[in-house]
């Protein structure tokens, strides 16, 4: 395969012709799709570096985050040791018969953002995705066929550009189906949390899911500013009215909002942001909520807030914080 059409198509540039051999260089052979996907991580990595380096350089603020997870992210690629910030793993790829295509693609890429590390992708067709924390997003190299299929684990901010021939489905691991044409919303769905989110900023999307009782699939269409959560057990999902639903991606600019928010729910999010562990000695703790907003704190910071406004004592030591 010729790398000016690859670079082509990484550019948005290539004719329908060029994509379809693309998609039949990718099916020949496994190490086709290893080298395409190594080719596009770099391709977004180094854009995204690019970016940061005119954004400084112009005057622009830039949040340290973002430069952490750009650096990191191209040093894994420079070096191959994808073990730094994001991984790119093979994956055999199981299609349902609403994904058959005429060619089948070997392998999906999969990117993993670690505990403490937000991170951003381009999907195949430019569609932008953010990652939070303790993230795993999966992907063809290329998509072909009727639909635009991604598999999440994890909580993800999506911008997707639109296509009304071929909608692009977000397939989550606790049976939640987000069907999407073009726009933008937040889907969170830990395999460790008792609740997952689907929220609406712009556009519309249907969300599919288990019926009750039924052994069916129901759906809800989604308006902007909704969201919709699911519990798991729980009969029937939950449609909320989001008052300042922007706070809820507020972690894409490394900043952490928690309004009234049960502490249970408190400690997974700080453990996942900062990757440290806690550990629960007096279990009164839990019953209380937070209200606050962290800016790029240091996890110093955050426990010496929390130890002031509750009567109880967090000792950080060796990244764990003990509660007594």
């Amino acid at each position: 395969m010729n790398k000016a059409i690859l670079i082509k198509y990484l550019k948005g540039e290539a004719a329908p012709e060029e994509i379809d051999s693309i998609v039949e260089w990718l099916g020949e052979n496994p190490e086709n799709s290893k080298y395409f996907a190594r080719l596009k991580l770099l391709w977004d990595v180094s854009g995204e570096v690019a970016q940061d380096y005119t954004r400084r350089h112009s005057g622009g603020k830039k949040k340290r985050i973002w430069l952490r997870t750009a650096y990191f992210a191209a040093a894994a690629v420079v070096s191959a040791l994808l073990a730094v910030n994001i991984f790119l793993l093979s994956a055999g790829r199981q299609d349902s018969p609403a994904d058959m295509t005429a060619v089948a693609m070997p392998e999906d890429v999969t990117v993993y953002t670690h505990k403490g590390v937000v991170s951003k992708v381009m999907l195949p067709d430019s569609s932008l995705v953010w990652l939070n924390a303790d993230t795993k997003i999966s992907y063809p190299p290329v998509f072909s066929g009727d639909l635009r299929e991604v598999r999440l684990s994890g909580e993800a901010y999506f911008e997707v550009v639109k296509d009304t021939l071929h909608p692009l489905i977000v397939t989550t691991d606790k049976g939640v189906d987000v069907e999407v044409l073009g726009t933008s919303f937040l889907v969170r769905s830990y395999s460790d949390d008792t609740e997952s989110v689907v929220t609406l900023f712009e556009g519309a999307v249907a969300c599919h899911f288990p019926g009750p009782g039924t052994g069916g699939r129901d759906v809800i269409h989604m308006s902007p500013s909704e969201s919709l959560i699911f519990t798991d057990g729980d009969a029937a999902p939950r449609l909320d009215i989001r008052k300042d639903i922007y706070k809820e991606i507020a972690w894409r600019d490394g900043n952490l909002v928690f309004d009234n928010t049960p502490m249970p729910e408190v400690l997974r999010v700080l453990e996942r942001w900062y990757g440290v562990e806690f550990s629960i000695v007096n279990d009164a703790v839990l019953e209380y909520t937070l209200t606050s907003t962290f800016y790029s704190e240091p996890l110093a910071s955050v426990v010496e807030l929390m130890e002031y406004c509750m009567p109880f004592d967090f000792d950080l030591e060796n990244g764990c914080v003990t509660v007594r």
